[in-house]
């Protein structure tokens, strides 16, 4: 203790300043030194006999009290020296990480944002019910379905705000300043500004499940239950383009880099289509393959399967399956940091996240998270320098 308090002794007068450098502190404390020095000849002369110089007077005779100031005298000269030999010119601040992920976790009622490097959880927001499917827009905001409930919550510049929209709002991706909502129950996309405006809904012949947007940012390509069709759906004009059959079960989907889209099947398969709709591979990968998403370079694309409890890594230009890495519950989504070196997946079951090495395919941390955790979105490096 006394050591930590000489060594601060010297730079407290200057504080109010906020300018003072290493240096000057220095100076300072060995100025100080020279003075305490001097009281403590003074004492072993006989001085005024009580060291009260320096302000040290205590109880006792002034023996005791030179003692006493001797002791100090040493523990300090010992505390600044140390202090001159090991303390460098200046400290670097660290810089705030970027590898920042939102989960939305479903049993908790949570939303919450995760700091990949320091593995925790560094925000969190309840919700009226648990957030299902998450996206994050270029500008760092945050959204997530409610699907237990009738609402879209957004996180805007640290403050958390509900938009009604009824029914079972599924899935929900960012283009631009908008929203968009695949409205499960209701067979509509909703559209809804960044700061919480809904603006109009799209009618739809089925069920939205999940949604993609094409490339050019205004067209959103949606999976829709029971009837093995894409809706094709152009977000400027509020209107639907076309339909287009699958002949198959599509779940997720979402547009890799190069523009090809690809689509999850309830069944375990993975479709991968041209940018104009046409099947180009029909991959059988697991038993129920669930979400997936691409590495920023769009060579791999990895997909989650429930039943096999893996995340599959498929290389996107061979359709080869590369790498199945388990998991030790239930995958749900998956997500990768905008460096390319990080994949995130939600344990639903074991409330983390599990996070591997993108290149050794390692798994280097578990996160909890709470329980049952479900969607998981990336901050863009861009959007995390902002916040």
């Amino acid at each position: 203790m006394s050591i930590l308090l000489f060594l601060r002794l010297p730079i407290v007068g200057n504080m109010d300043s906020g300018t003072e450098s290493h240096t000057q502190q220095t100076r300072a404390g060995g100025e100080w030194l020279i003075s305490l020095g001097a009281h403590l000849r003074t004492c072993r002369r006989g001085g005024n006999g009580s060291c009260s110089a320096v302000g040290y007077r205590r109880a006792g005779t002034a023996a005791e009290g030179c003692r006493i100031l001797r002791w100090l005298f040493v523990t300090f000269v010992a505390a600044v020296l140390a202090g001159w030999q090991l303390a460098p010119a200046s400290t670097p601040t660290p810089e705030p990480g970027v590898r920042l992920v939102w989960v939305g976790v479903e049993d908790a009622e949570r939303f919450v944002l995760v700091d990949l490097d320091a593995r925790e959880v560094i925000e969190g927001y309840n919700t009226p019910s648990g957030p299902h499917n998450v996206t994050v827009a270029e500008d760092g905001t945050a959204a997530g379905t409610l699907y237990r409930g009738t609402e879209l919550a957004i996180v805007r510049d640290g403050e958390l705000t509900f938009v009604e929209l009824g029914d079972t709002p599924h899935d929900v991706k960012a283009t631009g300043d908008l929203f968009v909502v695949a409205n499960e129950m209701a067979e509509r996309l909703d559209l809804v500004t960044l700061d919480g405006e809904h603006i109009t809904s799209i009618p739809l012949r089925g069920q939205p499940h999940d949604t993609a947007i094409a490339p050019d940012g205004m067209t959103a390509w949606v999976t829709l239950n029971h009837t093995g069709e894409l809706a094709i759906v152009d977000l400027d004009a509020h209107e639907v383009v076309d339909y287009v059959p699958t002949g198959q079960s599509p779940h997720n989907i979402l547009f890799g880099p190069d523009g090809r889209f690809w689509v999850t099947d309830w069944r375990g398969l993975v479709h991968a289509f041209s940018a104009e709709g046409e099947l180009l591979e029909t991959m059988p990968v697991g038993k129920e393959a669930h979400h997936l998403a691409f590495t920023p370079e769009g060579g791999e694309v990895w997909v989650t399967d429930h039943h096999t409890r893996e995340a599959i890594v498929i290389d996107t230009a061979t359709y080869e399956v590369l790498a199945r890495l388990g998991i030790p519950g239930s995958p749900h989504h998956v997500n990768f940091t905008p460096d390319g070196e990080l994949a995130a997946v939600a344990d639903h079951t074991n409330g983390t996240l599990v996070v591997f090495d993108v290149a050794t395919r390692e798994k280097v941390a578990t996160i909890e998270v709470g329980p049952g955790p479900h969607g998981v979105w990336a901050v863009s490096a861009d959007a995390a320098r902002k916040s």
